[in-house]
């Protein structure tokens, strides 16, 4: 073989070598532009993290409510409070989710554990702490999730049992400043898991949590089950403001008990209804032996005057042994929706136990971001 095909042939094996060599950093390239891509794909299945809130805080006046522990001491409640500084994060992957609620007002304190049903309160129309104030932050709802599949879902963490749809609501979505009375009692969180689902009109939850005893091996459940016969009842807020022009109807039953407590079953009943500006609804509990043996119930009506103004009355019925009832009234003015309103809120109670008869003015501004 000459001088020139030894040439040709190195040069040949040379370039061979440099166009390998270019190909195989091309394909490196191609390499990392694709994982590149799969990275940011994965990234777009994350949600990233939301964050929201709101400020939830109220004048009282009452010449019912002494505010002063001291006997020889009488000090009527004329005062503001902070009923909520909440913040809410939440964020997703894929299906999965998790959800934080934390709370800064002295006013949540009791709902950070599992205080169990039946309590129905001697304060009748005032706040759970009138004259509450901020104070140390404490976790509310805490819970991963699990879409199961689109109409099925999973959380397991800390959240309110499912039994009351009132009591599912946050304080920023309620018609008044505040919850009816079951609607307070089934206010609280706790430790569990629970399934979810909705097919078509028809929703369902069933919930299994700690109770009572936390850790002990009993545990409490829930079920609950509504029903959408007309329209899109069952909104997330309560009154006229929101429903629409169309008839809206809307049935929830809930069955509750906790193992720790020998008759600790509830029932629970409940109605919406609303057509144009106006709006009805009914709640009803009925709380077994060891829970009080009561059945307090509850009918709340409203009328949206225009886009902004909305006035509303609440009776309560506790069906105690003093036949103490509550009236409330209220007139709401939406400036930004419930996210930002004005509400001014006029409770009397009336039963055949003094210390229960209660007067109570009061105002409040909701700002939610």
């Amino acid at each position: 073989m000459n001088k020139f095909v030894l040439s040709a042939l190195a040069l040949t094996t040379a370039s061979g070598a440099a166009l390998a060599g270019n190909e195989t950093k091309e394909w490196l390239s191609l390499d990392r532009e694709i994982a590149s891509l799969a990275q940011g794909t994965a990234q777009a299945a994350s949600s990233g993290v939301t964050v929201s809130g709101f400020i939830k805080t109220s004048f009282y006046d009452s010449g019912d409510i002494d505010t002063d522990p001291s006997p020889l001491n009488e000090s009527d409640l004329s005062g503001f409070s902070l009923n909520n500084a909440r913040v809410n994060i939440s964020g997703s992957i894929g299906r999965f989710g998790a959800y934080i609620q934390l709370d800064g007002a002295s006013a949540m304190s009791d709902e950070s554990a599992h205080p169990g049903p039946g309590n129905l309160g001697p304060s009748l129309g005032a706040p759970d702490q009138p004259f509450s104030t901020a104070s140390d932050v404490i976790v509310l709802d805490a819970y991963a999730s699990w879409s199961i599949t689109d109409e099925i879902q999973l959380r397991m963490g800390n959240f309110r049992p499912p039994v009351l749809g009132s009591a599912l609501l946050d304080e920023n979505q309620l018609l008044f400043l505040n919850r009816t009375l079951n609607g307070d009692v089934w206010d609280f969180r706790d430790l569990g898991v629970q399934v979810n689902g909705n097919f078509d009109r028809l929703g369902w939850w069933a919930a299994l949590q700690n109770g009572q005893d936390a850790q002990g091996d009993e545990f409490a459940y829930a079920l609950r089950v509504a029903f959408n016969a007309l329209g899109a009842a069952g909104s997330n807020v309560e009154g006229a403001y929101g429903a629409g022009d169309d008839t809206n109807l809307s049935l929830a039953a809930a069955y509750a008990d906790d193992g720790d407590i020998d008759e600790g079953t509830a029932l629970a009943l409940e109605g919406q209804f609303s057509v144009r500006n106006f709006a009805i609804a009914g709640e009803m509990v009925d709380y077994d032996e060891d829970l009080g043996d009561v059945s307090p119930w509850s009918l709340t009506a409203s009328f949206l005057i225009n886009t902004q103004w909305e006035i509303a009355a609440r009776y309560e019925d506790v069906d105690d042994s003093d036949d103490t009832t509550l009236i409330t009234l209220g007139l709401n003015w939406y400036l930004e929706g419930h996210n930002a309103k004005w509400q001014i809120n006029y409770a009397t109670a009336d039963s055949d136990n003094s210390s229960f008869e209660v007067d109570l003015i009061g105002l409040g501004l909701v700002v939610s971001i």
